[in-house]
């Protein structure tokens, strides 16, 4: 028997008084909103100050880095932060990752470099990843199962609401002082959070209702038997797939062509990678043949058809919600030359139907009794609907009204998904699976292949394109500085930002291409008789 059946037998066998009650509960669920909020606030607060950041430490095509070495980082430790949790507990993990968001958030507030800022960034990843799986871990361990609903839709409303509000505080700080302040807003609310849960979390929980005096996978935390259930060679193959699958994206086209020896070698290591993953983590769940004997990504995951079309619908689902969060504010500011705050009101369709829909998929799942897939149908069709109909703006002129038409039918399926996947994680996997984090972490994922999809394209296009209509001191400029755009003659900065324009067309194009590919997730989740959240 596994360290995993031990401990699954083990939940079972002893009664765990995991519900979490009273005034306890309430602060609790206060300190985790806090939680969940400031760590997805930081993609969209932060892709509206892109510009702002760049004309203070230059680097255009640096930029992209700001926020996708955030994202690859968040996705990679989602499982292993879960992972951690469950050896060394929910208590100190959570506090530990609360803790480290914190304190590199100061450390980007105070950078002078570009490459300090990202570094920075990196590892507030590490942190946000921690804080996110460990929140949505907590939830679902606290309250009764009836209460999951509820609890998860106040989550999701949570993470959209950082969305929604994101770019508007982004564009007001940026307005009316320095960007800095994007990242040190985070301290106060993140040490009032920290302190909250350092009083309301038992010592021991899930476990401190254990008559024995605790779970006895804590009472050695560097044992042989601890460090078996660290599945360290699955994380590192991992975080290596991914790490080179972003540099090809985002740096072929700048830096190398793609068809140069060094593309195709990142590409080649990717694969090899990816493959060695796969084939490590079917060894450590399959086999007694390796020392570490819990995957990061249990095999039996993939002989679970309803579980396999979450996780495809979580991957596609973060593709159109990160890339339109982060690239239409660009177009905006630098196509029709609008402040960071004009360009975050013009988002907010979008934003502020996230939630809305969130909202209202699980309430309709759960009141009226509606399957899911039906509701997950409809969330799909809307993205790929309003995300199509994008395409059809103008690359030149005012912004029409019915941009944002557009962008409340994508923002409303994005948060029908949303909402949605959150809460059928428990309904298709057992309790043990719950800490995982998998589906989230390709969400994740989804994000960072749909961001560096989208800064490829952008890169390309505007390489190729800005030739024509700049010359190469002009062409540096504006790739250093944005802003550079408007120190040229009128003619130049038309043909500028028609080129910025379309390049952002072609994004929203190759998104909603890939956005379809949600429909092939509904179809694994199909059964003849339906899911339901009860």
């Amino acid at each position: 028997m596994t360290a995993l059946e031990d401990a699954s037998q083990l939940s079972q066998e002893i009664p765990i008084a995991s519900h979490i009650k009273g005034w306890r509960l309430h602060l609790l669920t206060t300190a985790l909103c806090f939680t969940v909020f400031l760590v997805n606030i930081e993609v969209s607060i932060v892709a509206v100050s892109l510009i702002a950041i760049v004309d203070g430490l230059g680097g255009l095509r640096e930029s992209s880095w700001v926020v996708t070495g955030y994202l690859v980082t968040y996705t990679c430790f989602i499982v292993i932060w879960a992972k951690l949790s469950d050896v060394f507990g929910r208590k100190g993990s959570m506090i530990t990752t609360l803790l480290v968001f914190v304190v590199f958030s100061g450390g980007c507030g105070a950078s002078e470099t570009m490459v300090q800022l990202i570094v920075c960034r990196i590892f507030q990843g590490v942190g946000a990843a921690g804080c996110y799986t460990l929140a949505v871990t907590l939830i679902f361990e606290m309250v009764p199962k009836a209460k999951f609903a509820s609890y998860a839709s106040l989550m999701s409303a949570c993470m959209a609401s950082a969305s929604v509000l994101g770019p508007i505080l982004g564009g007001l700080i940026n307005d009316h002082s320095t960007w800095r302040w994007i990242f040190l807003l985070n301290l106060p609310p993140g040490a009032i959070a920290i302190i909250l849960q350092f009083i309301t979390i038992p010592s021991g929980f899930p476990h401190h209702g254990d008559p024995h005096g605790g779970h006895p996978r804590q009472a050695s935390l560097l044992s042989k038997q601890t460090l078996r259930r660290l599945d360290v060679p699955g994380a590192l193959f991992m975080l290596g797939f991914l790490l080179f699958l972003v540099v090809v994206l985002l740096q072929a086209g700048p830096t190398f062509k793609w068809s140069s020896p060094a593309t195709i070698a990142m590409l080649v290591l990717s694969l090899l990678l990816f493959c060695c993953f796969l084939g490590w983590e079917y060894l450590v769940s399959e086999t007694a043949r390796v020392f570490f004997k819990e995957p990061i990504l249990p095999f039996r995951f993939l002989l679970n058809r309803p579980l396999m079309g979450i996780i495809l619908l979580s991957l596609m689902v973060g593709i159109p919600f990160n890339v339109v969060i982060v690239e239409l504010p660009i177009r905006l500011q630098a196509t029709n030359s609008m402040s960071p705050l004009a360009a975050a009101s013009r988002i907010l369709p979008y934003t502020i139907l996230t939630p809305i829909g969130s909202l209202l998929s699980n309430g309709i799942a759960s009141k009226k009794k509606l399957p899911p897939l039906y509701l997950l149908l409809l969330g799909s069709v809307m993205q790929v609907l309003g995300l199509a109909l994008m395409t059809t703006i103008p690359s030149t002129g005012s912004i029409p009204i019915a941009q944002y038409i557009f962008e409340a039918i994508a923002g409303c399926g994005v948060g029908f998904t949303f909402g949605l996947l959150v809460t059928l994680i428990p309904f298709v996997v057992e309790q043990r699976d719950l800490a995982t984090g998998v589906t989230m972490q390709f969400r994740m994922l989804g994000g960072v292949v749909g961001l560096g999809t989208a800064s490829a394209v952008m890169s390309s296009y505007l390489t190729s394109q800005l030739k024509y209509v700049l010359s190469a001191n002009d062409m540096s400029s504006v790739f250093h500085s944005p802003a550079m755009i408007n120190r040229l003659s009128h003619a130049s900065q038309m043909a500028t930002r028609a080129v910025f324009a379309s390049s952002y067309a072609l994004q929203i194009k190759i998104v909603a291409g890939l956005t379809g590919a949600q429909f092939i997730g509904l179809a694994l989740m199909w059964k003849k008789e339906q899911l339901q959240i009860l």
